[in-house]
């Protein structure tokens, strides 16, 4: 709305009795628009998001995505990351402090192929995203000795803007904007 020329920065959405005005409405269309007038593939926008998941003891292949035709089931059946960015194996701890975060490294096809032993149990420490689509397998080094979860953040595609849900106020502070409350835009 900003850009628009519709609001300053840190300036509320109006509302009328908790309904969004039209203006709010108008900016999320034409922000969709956009996205479209400018022949952005949407497939090309990306959001950074963390996942949990549970690697199973023994098991050194995980395979992540949806088959489009249903002929496969992957391990982890969900919208495959389009990229991995950070992975770390949750280890527990007892007391307050919660479980310990021990970072996994992303390897390259190079750096897999390179690996003389594969077959080594214990606590995993490098992971390989192969990157296929629909379906990514996801390998692991070592191979997890025990049922570990992992918290693995990845480039998820971003579609397109979908409706506007709620009222509320967005705050900024130099670059950074902070979500108050109420509205909320969701995927679509």
């Amino acid at each position: 709305m900003q850009e628009l020329g519709a609001l300053a920065a840190g300036e509320p959405l109006l509302t009328v009795t908790g309904a969004l005005t039209n203006d709010a409405t108008k900016g999320l269309a034409t922000y969709n628009r956009f996205i479209d007038a400018t022949n952005i593939n949407r497939g090309n926008i990306f959001t950074e998001r963390a996942d949990l998941y549970t690697l199973t003891a023994g098991t050194q292949s995980y395979s992540i995505g949806i088959d489009p035709t249903g002929l496969t089931t992957a391990t982890f059946p969900v919208v495959r990351p389009v990229r991995l960015t950070r992975v770390n194996v949750l280890l527990p701890a007892t007391g307050p402090n919660g479980p310990i975060y021990r970072k996994v490294k992303i390897r390259t096809a190079a750096q897999w192929g390179a690996r003389q032993y594969r077959r080594v149990e214990s606590i995993p420490f490098e992971i390989y995203p192969d990157y296929a689509d629909p379906i990514t397998t996801w390998l692991f080094y070592p191979y997890p000795d025990q049922n570990y979860q992992i918290e693995v953040w990845s480039w998820q595609q971003f579609a397109q803007a979908g409706p506007i849900i709620g009222t509320g106020t967005v705050t900024t502070a130099g670059t950074a904007v902070t979500w108050a409350s109420g509205t909320q835009f969701t995927s679509a």
